[in-house]
């Protein structure tokens, strides 16, 4: 069952609150609604139920998001409103934030609906709690008036009960003003206090000519601990952050948790951006520190967004915005990094979300493909294995290259169909050449973080291979050393239950990561494969070489068969030869070919043995 959502539509079209249902439960809610179009039904509705948010279309015929708002206000309900619309003028845009709309999001940027709505539906907790704390201190004020009045008049002879009495009172309102002013599970301040903070430091900086700093930190992939550890863990890992966040800024600076796993930091008086630099990185590098909870060892990492008072900003609602902005810009420029805020990426945002709103198409578009490089042995020459490589093959642009839309699709997890959809390509492949006689190779694809972070991994494969008849020996799976790391434990038993039913365990991109070899004995795999990286430098660095070297060195000892990526050059291949490599691709021998092209290069080479 998903989170329970009470929403009130006010959209004149049915069809749009049905996809907007869809994206909702697929973020886990379990929605129920009202769909309204005028400012009566939406009266009606107000008082007859209790409803938990309000998504409003801007313009329809009887209604608008404007008068939605006002209704909304009549009522004396403080409900998140959410305006979920088409194209739309920036006036127009700027007034409904200013009648009180809590957030605008386009309709063909509903990856934004889920996480949106997360955030307001926190905003609303907080800003209720903080109401029921001050409705409690204003209870407080008036009993202490009352017993102060009573206990003056009629017992002046218990002064210091009294005195007692009061000092006791005194710290419950210091514990009210806590838990309005501070997160009650970190302990740091909370959005309220340091929105108040950095108001204070706003007005300061605009007298005095100095430079705030604002710093927008959100975990990578924080819901994969929720969603596999628990949420006790999760809420353990975030005091640990919390706690490291604090030992890396100054006493005058301020921390906060702001929603989820996102913090907030305002740091005051700077005076180069090379100050602020040396913070950030004083951050990255204490968060990805390895930590242990409950018998689990974690790595995680963060993404940090960089805005700065008075250039991004002179208040501190455009520098916040500014500052997620530039820490998306951060996740999408692979995680664990930090970037300042620049007005271009306003213009990469947009491109974004057109190129997301094609990406979401293309799968149910079939635009996507699946090209094969082959794994070559060293020693003989001939073919030893394929690995399958995803393309996009786009209606206009032509084929885009993973690197412009992988990140893309993990950010919004459409990986994970992505994924699905090449396992299953490249298994009904595989057993087609089978079948039509040529020799059985194993093909080796690529898992992402999240699809090898999903519950029903195991599940899924061995559903594919059912499904297509493949024998699980002809297939490869291939996971980074980051995701191997992320959580030992779950990652062993998965492998472990991969390498029971046969198929061929690797671990791409070796030597860029932070392994320990000490799990790395306990992974039931069969292949290092070392990153191209490494290999492009064989031929003019050392260090490089004596990388690569002692990858294999380590390979052999652990009984680990080693393949080299991306080999373009004679001089890189005679240096694996030498180290004894075992396997090599790369485009010296052969660039990633379609399935159909790679059959015609098998026939014509007779690479690919065996009788009709």
């Amino acid at each position: 069952m998903g989170k329970p959502l009470r929403i009130l539509f006010v959209d004149d079209s049915p069809d749009d609150v049905e996809l907007l249902l869809y994206e909702l439960r697929r973020g886990g809610y379990d929605p129920t609604f009202e769909r309204v179009e005028t400012a009566s039904a939406m009266k009606t509705m107000l008082e007859r139920q209790s409803w938990d948010i309000v998504l409003s279309d801007h313009s329809m015929p009887r209604f608008s998001a404007i008068g939605a708002l006002k209704q909304l206000k009549l009522s004396g309900l403080d409900l998140p409103f959410i305006i979920v619309s088409g194209a739309i003028g920036e006036d127009l845009a700027v007034a409904s934030m200013k009648a009180g709309a809590h957030d605008f999001i386009m309709k063909n940027n509903l990856a934004r609906l889920v996480p949106v709505i997360d955030r307001e539906l926190i905003d609303a907790a907080e800003r209720q709690k903080c109401k029921l704390a001050e409705e409690t201190l204003n209870k407080y004020h008036e009993s202490l008036e009352r017993l102060v009045a009573e206990r003056t008049a009629a017992l002046m002879e218990t002064n210091e009960a009294l005195r007692m009495e009061i000092e006791k009172h005194a710290r419950m309102e210091e514990q009210i003003r806590y838990i309005a002013f501070y997160d009650t599970l970190t302990s740091l301040p909370n959005r309220t206090l340091f929105n108040d903070r950095l108001a204070l430091a706003l007005a300061h900086a605009h007298r005095t000519g100095e430079t705030v700093a604002v710093l927008f930190l959100d975990l990578d992939r924080f819901k994969a601990v929720n969603d596999t550890l628990g949420h006790s863990v999760g809420d353990q890992l975030l005091r640990i952050v919390a706690d490291r966040l604090k030992s890396c800024i100054r006493e005058e600076d301020t921390v906060a948790r702001f929603a989820g796993d996102e913090f907030t930091i305002l740091l005051l008086g700077v005076i180069q951006a090379e100050h602020i630099i040396s913070i950030v990185r004083k951050i990255l590098y204490a968060i990805r520190q390895p930590l242990m909870i409950g018998g689990h060892e974690l790595y995680i990492t963060s993404s940090i967004g960089i805005a700065l008072y008075p250039g991004d900003g002179e208040d501190a609602e455009a520098l916040l915005k500014n500052a997620d902005t530039a820490m998306y810009d951060a996740k999408e420029q692979g995680r664990n990094n930090y970037q300042f805020y620049t007005s271009s990426m306003h213009i990469r945002s947009f491109e974004k979300m057109v190129l997301e709103s094609n990406l979401r198409r293309a799968l149910d578009r079939e635009e996507f493909v699946v090209y094969y490089q082959p794994l070559v042995s060293i020693s003989t020459g001939q073919i030893v294995g394929l690995e399958a490589l995803v393309r996009w093959r786009h209606p206009d642009r032509g084929l885009i290259s993973p690197e412009e839309f992988l990140v893309l699709s993990e950010n919004t997890r459409l990986i994970v169909y992505i994924d699905e959809l090449v396992l299953y390509t490249v298994c009904v492949q595989c057993k087609s050449w089978q079948d039509a006689g040529f020799q059985p190779l194993c093909v080796a694809v690529n898992i992402s973080a999240h699809t090898f972070q999903q519950p029903n991994l195991v599940e899924m494969v061995m559903s594919v291979l059912q499904k297509t008849g493949l024998d699980p020996h002809f297939l490869g799976l291939e996971i980074t050393e980051g995701i191997a790391m992320q959580d030992i434990e779950t990652t062993i038993n998965k492998l472990n239950r991969l390498n029971a039913l046969g198929i061929q365990i690797a671990i791409d991109d070796f030597g860029t990561g932070f392994s320990s070899l000490y799990y790395l004995k306990k992974f039931p795999i069969h292949k290092l494969k070392i990153s191209r990286h490494f290999v492009s430098g064989i031929e003019t660095d050392l260090h490089d070489q004596l990388i690569v070297a002692s990858v294999i060195a380590l390979a052999q000892s652990l009984k680990f068969k080693v393949v080299a990526e991306g080999i373009e050059t004679e001089e890189q291949l005679n240096f694996l030869k030498q180290q004894k490599c075992d396997e090599m691709q790369g485009y010296l021998f052969c660039k990633p070919l379609p399935a159909e092209e790679f059959r015609k290069m098998a026939v014509r080479d007779i690479i690919l043995q065996g009788s009709r």
